[in-house]
């Protein structure tokens, strides 16, 4: 990716994770200070930006997580000199501390690809002389997810993505979004969390509270498994609910679709389209890029755009998806469901109707919706591609107009 300078951190350790990060030692670089440089970035995976990046020597090949732990590694640091935009303390590591620098890698891993290669880099694999590096801001409180299957016996419920977060040690769990029966205790200060839902409000100053398994239970509360709801107030998140974590509903009804404009709708319920971009650059949105991803809960409605015929299924790396060919002679193709919700190929669709629900299918590293636009050519690849987020961002705005009034793929796509 970018041939500038990086970072390192951690917490949890235990033998395995000091054995897996012990390589970084077989040939340090000399210890120094991180040089800071006056330039913009952003993250699409937390919405954050910063004006300030800090450069510093690093080891090659060093690995990225999704978190400040091991747990999911999500790309890699080719380069020796990197750049840094933030620490935060997380799992110990080998280098003795529990310090971990944010960043954006040159190579993302399999299956991490929507994440465009930002993460956590133990400082075990920086050349600092101090950890955290002087100078350098701590990272803004958030959450990140990471694939880990989780099955609540209570409920008959089970999730493969789980949101990680920091915590309120002791903060106690409850068996309804509302303070009245405690189920149980986080001990831990990182926990994971798999939904949200709205209750009493509490000293947070909302309503939000997040679902998760505590450490030990509540006396009489032992087979609930320290199920329970915590208080948002217990958690270090920068906004809640947190962008991307799913409401705890059972089968919530589906949120009506965005109201037609002209022969064009949103591909997503109003609410969640708006929250997708407003959480600022998520992926392709802001960036000069063709198609686009829109960061969205797992089970999101997915609407055809465009009235057209459902011509056929897609999997592979675009897991459960499938393309609409448009009255308008566009094709139009979506990505990484969930599942699908019965249209089949061959079948016509009006704009505005449900084709999926979203997901993480596929070549995803976390639940959004993949769109492309092109004019099929016999070989979907080689088709001319129209810009996705300019196209939407006129829906969006009342103004609907076909793709091709829009740049084709090579010009100007970055959505005004």
């Amino acid at each position: 990716m970018h041939p500038h300078p990086r970072l390192r951190s951690a917490r949890p350790a235990g033998l395995a994770l000091l054995f897996a990060l012990a390589w970084f030692h077989a040939a340090p670089a000399e210890a120094t200070r991180c040089t800071p440089r006056n330039e913009e970035r952003s993250d699409p995976n937390t919405g954050q930006r910063w004006s300030q990046s800090w450069y510093c020597g690093n080891d090659a090949s060093a690995p990225m997580f999704a978190g400040p732990n091991p747990a999911s590694r999500v790309a890699t640091l080719q380069s020796r000199q990197s750049w840094f935009v933030c620490w935060r303390r997380g799992d110990a590591h080998a280098g003795g501390n529990d310090v971990w620098y944010y960043t954006q890698g040159d190579s993302a891993a399999a299956g991490w690809e929507a994440r465009r290669g930002w993460g956590y880099v133990p400082a075990v694999a920086l050349a600092t002389s101090v950890d955290p590096d002087p100078g350098m801001p701590e990272c803004q409180p958030d959450m990140w997810q990471a694939r880990k299957q989780v099955s609540d016996p209570n409920t008959g419920r089970s999730w493969s993505t789980v949101w990680y977060g920091r915590n309120d040690a002791g903060a106690t769990l409850y068996l309804a979004p509302d303070g009245a029966t405690a189920t149980g205790r986080l001990d831990s200060t990182l926990s994971y969390f798999v939904c949200h839902a709205r209750g009493a409000r509490h000293g947070g100053g909302n309503d939000v509270w997040y679902y998760t398994q505590g450490d030990r239970s509540a006396p009489g509360q032992e087979a609930r498994r320290a199920w329970g709801y915590v208080p948002a107030q217990n958690l270090h998140t920068r906004s809640d609910p947190y962008d991307s974590i799913p409401a705890c509903g059972d089968n919530p009804a589906p949120p009506p679709p965005p109201p037609p404009a002209g022969p064009y709708v949103l591909p997503l319920p109003l609410d969640a389209f708006e929250r997708a971009i407003g959480s600022l650059t998520n992926n392709h949105w802001g960036g000069n890029y063709w198609a686009i991803d829109l960061l969205v809960p797992v089970g999101t409605p997915v609407y055809s755009v465009s009235a057209g015929v459902v011509s056929n299924y897609s999997q592979g790396t675009c897991g459960n998806g499938l393309t609409v060919r448009g009255d308008d002679g566009l094709s139009y193709l979506y990505c990484h469901g969930d599942s699908y919700v019965g249209v089949q190929p061959g079948q016509r669709v009006a704009a505005g109707q449900q084709i999926l629900r979203s997901g993480n299918t596929g070549q995803s590293g976390a639940p959004h919706l993949h769109l492309e636009i092109k004019q099929w050519s016999g070989d979907w690849g080689s088709s001319p591609a129209w810009c996705a987020q300019r196209f939407l961002r006129a829906i969006h705005r009342g103004q609907p107009q076909s793709p091709r009034n829009f740049p084709a793929s090579g010009g100007d796509c970055t959505a005004p």
